[in-house]
C-alpha cells in the first residue's frame, strides 16, 4: 500500500511494533479504555445529552441535533490533533533541518493521525448506544 516506499511510515510501523513488544499486551488494551469508559458512561449522560428520548415527538430532531454536536466535537478534536501532528509534533525539530519528501511526510502524518484517533469513532458510536437500547435502532444508525 503506502508503506512500500514511504520511509516515514516504515519507521512508524517499526516503532509501533517495538513499543508493543516492549510494553506488552496491557498497553495495547489500555488504548481501548476510553472506548470502554464511554460505553459504560453513556447511560449516565442520558439526562444531559439524550433528554429527548423521553419525548417521542422530539426523537427525530433530538437525535439529529445530538449527532450534529457529536460530529462537531469529533471534527474539533481531529483538527487539534492534526494541527499538533503537522505543526507542533515532536518530529518537526528532527525533520526541519533535513531535506525530505513533503508528500510522503504528509501521507505519514495523515495515516498516523487517523489510526491513533480511530478510537474517537468508536466513542462516537458508543455515545449513541442508549438510543438503540431504548428501541430506536433506526435513529441510532441514521445519526
Amino acid at each position: 500500500m503506502y508503506c512500500v516506499a514511504n520511509p516515514y511510515l516504515i519507521a512508524w510501523k517499526r516503532r509501533k511494533r517495538n513499543r508493543r513488544a516492549e510494553e506488552g499486551a496491557f498497553r495495547s488494551l489500555s488504548s481501548f479504555l476510553p472506548l470502554a469508559a464511554t460505553f459504560l458512561g453513556a447511560p449516565l449522560l442520558q439526562d444531559v445529552f439524550l433528554h429527548f428520548l423521553s419525548e417521542p415527538d422530539q426523537l427525530n430532531s433530538g437525535s439529529m441535533g445530538f449527532a450534529m454536536r457529536l460530529g462537531w466535537f469529533c471534527c474539533a478534536v481531529m483538527a487539534l490533533r492534526s494541527y499538533t501532528a503537522l505543526v507542533r509534533g515532536p518530529e518537526r525539530a528532527v525533520l526541519d533541518p533535513h531535506p525530505g519528501n513533503p508528500q510522503q511526510l504528509l501521507r505519514y502524518l495523515t495515516v498516523r493521525c487517523a489510526s491513533e484517533n480511530l478510537v474517537l469513532l468508536g466513542c462516537g458510536v458508543a455515545m449513541l448506544w442508549p438510543l438503540a437500547w431504548q428501541g430506536h435502532v433506526e435513529q441510532a444508525i441514521v445519526a
